[in-house]
């Protein structure tokens, strides 16, 4: 709508912009979600490579990016609300990438057919 906005008012100079509700002019459409500052702060200072080997550890068995996750966050003290839990999900499957490329870690066959399982590889 406001590229359509901009050419009319090329033409029109009293033309008054649609009242629709939208992105702002030049924003993109795209949904960006906010960084949690709970989260943020409670990984602050953490040694996550040292955590999600620990997580993976206590575990037993292999687990997905979401159930480390979820016991990450309780061992940081973090509300498992889902916002959370995808945040942290995010940031620890960049930690288990890094981890699998030092030999640390490593997949363990899938879960539903698409989520990856994970494990301690020594």
């Amino acid at each position: 709508m406001g590229a359509l906005d901009r050419v009319i008012l090329s033409y029109e100079p009293d033309y008054q912009a649609s009242a629709l509700p939208g992105p702002e002019h030049g924003s993109r459409s795209r949904k960006l979600k906010p960084p949690s500052s709970e989260v943020k702060a409670a990984m602050n200072g953490v040694n996550k490579r040292q955590a999600v080997l620990e997580v993976l550890r206590e575990a037993g068995e292999p687990i997905s990016v979401t159930d480390c996750a979820a016991m990450f966050a309780a061992k940081l003290g973090i509300s498992s609300e889902p916002a959370n839990l995808s945040d942290i999900a995010h940031r620890l499957s960049a930690v288990l990438t890094q981890l699998t490329t030092a030999g640390r870690v490593r997949q363990s066959g899938k879960f539903d057919g698409r989520k990856v399982l994970w494990e301690v590889a020594a």
